[in-house]
């Protein structure tokens, strides 16, 4: 028998193991020798073969020619050879009588199918009766073959769907997960999957498929006989949400949602979804929630079939557009809907956990992120190309601990290959995986609806009209003009940048500082050009004056600040209280402090104690974190692994730089004593250590007390706060805690951790609340995290139009910077590759980007920009701003690799300003922490004194306002960090102040 005939006997061959007997067994010898099964059978007649795929079986007239004796001999003996029209001819005329057995009937079923006759291949198979046994489960699986391959899955769905409603076996539920999973149904096949697993049958793969239903799996375990099947518009759409490219997703499965209304029912006009219908809307509306489109959710609202109320998708979007506009009883209730149907949803967890947590219901809350924590690391552990051992015996267990025993079991296989001793599984709690257990003890019932009228008006707050502005954005190096000659060595000189180690990739950062109290910024440099942890062997750090006359000039050895440490991040801060900045310096191996001496000098000493043999401090940022009127210290860390200064970044094909190699660091708090000594103090909760870059410090939330951002590369980000109880009664042994998770900026929209790099913050939508810009590795758009009313976060990159843009590079460090001065920010972000060799398409060098705000969100600006920095690709790292000349428009200095800093000289026509500088007396000097509101008319604008300012750097220690075409400005108020509060009316623009707190007036700035 050739190769096409045999597989078309395939489907009685599979049969045999859903519990094959002798008669499946009989039935198979029957299909390949069908004389020997129906001796006794001598039919005579004359046959033809039917003309055309009419949906009726016609009976042909007798041919006077052929003269047969034994028909189904005659048949069996066609179809060996392939020829299946003789088949057709010599079977066809038995159907009218009702003469041919379940073997006959499948044998012309098939002859049908091989010539393309679709519909009487159907029409046939469809008579062998259900007592048939496996002759009619072989009936089944093989139309349903015939259908999935004239795409007609919705009925090839509802055959094999018999068919393990008749045979709870292996081959079945493979079969129907695979239709379901490639159509990107992956609700409909958790039944099956979960079968897979439970019948001691699932495939490593499909294990992995399972989970997390939300994710996409395209299925491929079936033998190499199967019917091919591709993945639908539905399934590749999923994959993209999967590789971060949000807007291919949404334009896929608007199509798919398209053609599934034409109908009017969710299905496409032949009935068929072809994988739209109910999961295609749900899938939709998460895309949607996801990018904050409200006005396209609205339209969602209103064009979902009912059918959509059955997807768990559907109902974590509701949960999560609900959350988003504070609306967080029905988003409860919502997330329980959800999760009721799909319990390996993670987001829904996270979700269920945020809205309970800002309803005061703490303990159901904390369930809820345990479950969530949960399934990340099963996510995790499922998602990584090569597990660990440790990974696959602890698999297993979490997988126990979420109640899922079958898959646990199954795990338990995989896990064998172990070189660990065998794990064993812990004891399964009675209630874990039930109904009940999956809602966290949360009754349905208890939590409202959400009414279909409110959903409707819901929408995002407007800030007002924007301005329309269309003057050209234009920053120009100056550096060269201004006598800034300040070159980044990654290593000794003659070092190839092409050719550097993990180390050397990152750059150095610079500070901000004006350490003269001349009124002028002044701006030091950290080096690296030495080995790690060597003390002694860069070419030291640079201290750069701002003169009067508008020029620079180096003083680092009169002032004693070059320390010849391998330089990280720079900050600045007044740790002593004098009144004088002091810088901060964080190094590969001891951390640098210098105190200003107040004449132009400094005092260097290590900053802290107990400085580890293997220490990388990347960022550093000062500020009162205990409400006692002194400045802490927050030093970010990023690898304790004495490996990693081996590790080559220029290795084709090879990613030793990835940190996930590597142990992360702690992150690390010292505390400025009243006697002046700093010493290092546990007050982080114990948490997961992340791969530490960016970091802002000050009051980032709604309650009174500092807090922390940390951007973590390849981990969950952090957000340290202290408890609600602590802020307001400040204890010297209050513990911060990471509420990252929970506030929701810890992880991409969709739950992954992404390699975080810098950090800006600014009120990107004018809501008043601090809202964070973070920039990510390549492939993994930029985040733009904006915090509503409730504190909780949303990541609006791809509505406000970030994401395309920052998908395809790398970015490090980033500003939020209002350049004309509207009242609006714009986004300034540094590009450039770790690895010097990645392939065709991808640039180690790349220019940097400037986003312009405009009404509709952010646009590029790189075409209309004619200065030459914007246009020279270079391995960009840190960013910092200041107004260097004091123009009232801000400026930035651009640290790289590769090409020299540059100092970015704002030269736009820009609008009117205001900047202010504050000093505490009850606060700490800084005032880091403090809040400025200022009112011109209707329009306000919120500012936040912050320290760490981003990746490795500190910005001019004032707050800019600018305020656009308004010509006075009605209120300023200030929110201190001790509590107290001032208030200054009646104020000019385009004036430089200096608020000291407790007195009644401000000061004009020399």
């Amino acid at each position: 028998m050739d190769s096409q005939s045999l597989a078309a006997v395939v489907w009685f061959q599979r049969w045999k193991t859903l519990g094959a007997n002798a008669l499946g067994a009989l039935l198979v010898m029957a299909l390949l020798v069908m004389g020997l099964l129906v001796m006794g059978l001598l039919v005579m007649g004359l046959l033809v073969g039917c003309g055309d795929s009419s949906t009726s079986l016609p009976v042909p007239p007798p041919r006077s020619d052929v003269r047969v004796t034994d028909p189904a001999a005659t048949a069996s003996d066609a179809f060996q050879r392939g020829d299946f029209k003789r088949v057709e001819s010599v079977l066809a005329p038995q159907l009218a009588s009702g003469s041919l057995d379940p073997p006959s009937l499948f044998m012309l079923a098939v002859a049908y199918a091989k010539q393309q006759k679709l519909l009487l291949a159907l029409e046939t198979i469809d008579r062998i009766p259900v007592g048939a046994g496996q002759a009619y489960l072989a009936g089944l699986g093989q139309s349903a073959d015939w259908l999935i391959q004239a795409e007609r899955y919705t009925e090839a769905e509802a055959r094999l769907r018999k068919l393990t409603q008749r045979r709870d076996s292996a081959v079945a539920h493979r079969l129907l997960a695979r239709l379901l999973n490639n159509q990107g149904l992956r609700y409909e096949a958790i039944d099956s999957m979960r079968a897979l697993a439970r019948l001691g049958a699932a495939t490593e793969a499909e294990l992995y498929g399972m989970t997390t239903f939300s994710n996409p799996f395209i299925h491929r375990g079936l033998n190499a006989s199967a019917v091919v099947m591709e993945p639908t518009d539905l399934c590749w759409a999923r994959v993209r949400v999967y590789e971060n490219e949000l807007d291919k997703a949404l334009a896929m499965t608007s199509r798919v949602c398209a053609v599934a209304s034409l109908s009017g029912n969710g299905e496409s006009e032949n009935g068929d979804t072809n994988g739209g219908g109910g999961a295609a809307f749900a899938f939709l509306g998460r895309l949607l929630v996801a990018s904050a489109d409200n006005r396209r959710v609205q339209q969602w609202l209103e064009s979902c079939p009912e059918s959509v109320r059955e997807q768990p998708e559907y109902w974590a979007a509701l949960g999560i557009y609900l959350q988003n506009n504070a609306q967080h009883e029905p988003a409860v209730r919502c997330f329980l809907e959800a999760v009721s149907r799909d319990d390996t949803d993670m987001n829904s967890y996270l979700g269920l956990a945020r809205s309970l947590s800002v309803l005061g219901n703490q303990t159901a809350s904390a369930d809820a992120l345990r479950r969530a924590e949960l399934l990340e690391q099963v996510d995790y552990i499922a998602s990584e190309m090569q597990r660990s051992d440790q990974q696959l015996q602890a698999m297993p267990v979490l997988l126990q601990q979420l109640g899922r025993t079958d898959e646990a079991k199954a795990w338990l296989k995989v896990a064998s290959r172990s070189q660990l001793a065998e794990v064993t599984l812990p004891p399964l709690n009675d209630a874990a995986g039930s109904a009940n257990w999956r809602r966290c003890g949360l009754a349905l019932d208890n939590w409202p609806l959400p009414e279909q009228d409110k959903l409707r008006t819901l929408a995002a707050q407007s800030a007002g009209d924007f301005p329309i502005t269309n003057e050209p954005l234009i920053l120009t190096d100056v550096s060269a003009d201004v006598g800034l000659n300040m070159q980044y060595l990654p290593g000794p000189e003659g070092t190839d940048v092409e050719r550097l180690f993990m180390h050397q990739t990152g750059g150095a950062g610079v500070g901000v500082v004006d350490y003269d109290l001349d009124g002028r910024s002044d701006l030091y440099f950290a080096q690296s050009s030495g080995s790690p942890h060597a003390t002694d062997a860069s070419e030291g750090n640079q201290l750069f004056r701002n003169l009067v006359e508008g020029s620079f000039q180096v003083v680092s050895d009169q002032a004693g600040v070059t320390d010849a440490g391998y330089g990280q991040g720079v900050t600045v801060g007044d740790l002593n209280q004098d009144g004088f900045p002091d810088l901060l310096v964080g190094n590969l191996g001891a951390n640098r402090l210098y105190l200003n001496n107040g004449d132009g000098t400094f005092t260097p000493s290590k900053l802290g104690p107990a400085e580890l043999p293997d220490y990388w401090t990347t960022s550093l940022a000062t500020g009162d974190l205990t409400g006692d009127g002194l400045p802490e210290v927050f030093e970010v860390n990023y690898i304790e692994d004495a490996r990693v200064w081996a590790a080559k970044c220029f290795l084709p094909g090879e990613f030793p730089c990835n940190p996930q190699n590597y142990r992360a660091m702690s992150d690390r708090v010292l505390s400025v004593q009243p006697n002046g000594a700093i010493v290092a103090e546990d007050r982080l909760a114990e948490v997961e250590p992340g791969y530490g870059f960016g970091l802002v410090l000050g009051q980032l939330d709604q309650e009174p007390g500092n807090d922390v951002f940390v951007a973590n590369d390849t981990t969950r980000n952090h957000f340290w706060t202290l408890p609600a109880e602590s802020k307001t009664n400040a204890s010297e042994l209050a513990e911060m805690v990471d509420v990252a998770v929970l506030r929701g900026c810890a992880m991409a929209t969709f739950g992954a951790a992404e390699s975080c790099m810098g950090v800006a913050w600014g009120d990107f939508d004018r809501n008043q609340r601090l809202d964070f810009h973070i920039t990510n590795y390549t492939e993994e758009p930029s985040n733009l995290y904006l915090q509503n009313g409730s504190g909780l976060y949303a990541d609006q990159a791809a509505q406000l139009g970030l994401a395309s843009d920052t998908h395809p590079v790398i970015g490090w460090g980033t500003q939020a910077i209002d350049i004309a001065n509207n009242g609006w920010s714009d986004l300034v972000v540094l590009n450039g590759h770790l690895y010097s060799e990645m392939g065709e398409g991808i640039k180690y060098r790349d220019v940097p980007q400037l986003f312009r705000r405009g009404a509709d969100g952010f646009s590029l600006q790189q075409a209309g920009l004619q200065q030459a920095f914007w246009n020279r690709p270079a391995i960009g790292r840190s960013l910092a701003k200041l107004d260097w000349n004091r123009d009232g428009r801000v400026d930035l200095i651009a640290y790289h690799i590769d090409t020299p800093a540059a100092l970015l000289e704002n030269q736009t026509d820009a609008g009117h300003w205001l900047t202010v500088k504050l000093v505490g007396t009850v606060s700490e000097r800084d005032a880091i922490g403090a809040v400025v509101t200022l009112t011109c008319g209707e329009q306000r604008w919120t500012n936040w004194l912050t320290s760490g300012d981003g990746y490795l750097v500190k910005n001019e220690a004032v707050l800019h306002f600018g305020i656009g075409k308004s010509q006075n400005i009605d209120r300023l108020e200030i929110q201190w960090p001790s509590g107290l509060q001032s208030v200054y009316q009646d104020l000019k623009v385009d004036e430089r102040c200096l608020a000291v707190e407790q007195q009644v007036s401000l000061f004009s700035e020399p």
